[in-house]
């Protein structure tokens, strides 16, 4: 069976966490995987995708993400399993994440396929507290004081587990799902020192694209893609152009609304080999 690998570098100045919470991803029409977990095994291979996203570089603590996710479909179950896990990195705080999907595939017609996906995992929080600085703190010398019974001196971490689901849905050349992620709205505790957690907020996606063929050379796919927590929506706007399935590019565009723009991106890429793709981005 083919294996399909795609690496997106994600770079300067794209924002690390949306809301500080779900992962944003320039080139989402390729990473479909990561926001549905009803698209496992959608591409008919094994198919894997590794994402490497850095920041505001040159300054200290920049923030940094990596991302690993592999699907495949699972003929004996009907259907496609997959997993993904990754690390968001921002100064003194990592946030760490790993979870497991099986999703489940039938065809209501010839050309209309529906696929229904669930994953569950857990997360974790960890916050350096030795990196810390207070205005009363005491430092040098290999201790740390910081003068605040509020503050760790150490490294403090906690777990949660998460859930969530999806619906993918194909018909001809267009395609596109809703999924949600963090669906237990719960909290990760550090320790009893540190008031009120983490949360882990609840988020919608809905995804949708479409592909549009031109002289056997030419695939033309714009795509969209909306994320919301019930409390701010941000949209974005994607057209990727491919020539001979070989090399593509694109812009996207990603706004709250029309008073607050947060990003035009300029992506391209190329199949190295019939089993490897290569993407990069920038803002």
């Amino acid at each position: 069976m083919r294996k399909y690998i795609y690496i997106l570098g994600l770079v300067i100045l794209h924002a690390l966490l949306w809301a500080q919470q779900p992962a944003q991803f320039s080139m989402f029409h390729l990473n479909k995987y990561a926001f549905n977990p009803a698209y496992g095994g959608m591409d008919g291979v094994i198919t894997a995708t590794g994402v490497y996203r850095s920041q505001w570089q040159g300054l200290p603590g920049n923030p940094t993400s990596v991302h690993l996710n592999a699907h495949a479909p699972y003929y004996r179950i009907s259907g496609g399993m997959g997993f993904q896990g990754g690390s968001d990195q921002a100064g003194v705080h990592r946030h760490n994440y790993f979870q497991l999907s099986y999703n489940y595939v039938t065809y209501l017609t010839n050309d209309l396929l529906i696929s229904a996906g669930a994953f569950a995992g857990v997360r974790q929080r960890v916050l350096d507290g030795s990196r810390l600085i207070s205005p009363e703190g005491v430092y040098g010398g290999g201790g740390v004081n910081h003068n605040d019974p509020i503050l760790p001196v150490s490294l403090e971490s906690g777990f949660a587990p998460n859930i969530g689901a999806g619906l993918f849905v194909a018909y001809g050349a267009f395609e596109g799902g809703i999924s949600v992620v963090n669906a237990l709205n719960n909290k990760i505790a550090l320790n009893q020192e540190i008031p009120g957690g983490y949360s882990l907020k609840r988020a919608f996606y809905l995804h949708g694209e479409y592909q549009i063929l031109y002289d056997d050379e030419w695939e033309f796919t714009p795509a969209v893609l909306l994320k919301t927590d019930l409390s701010q929506t941000q949209f974005d706007v994607l057209l990727n152009v491919k020539y001979r399935d070989n090399f593509f590019g694109g812009v996207s565009f990603r706004g709250y609304d029309q008073k607050s723009i947060d990003a035009l991106t300029l992506f391209g890429g190329l199949r190295l080999t019939p089993n490897f793709t290569l993407g990069y981005s920038l803002i």
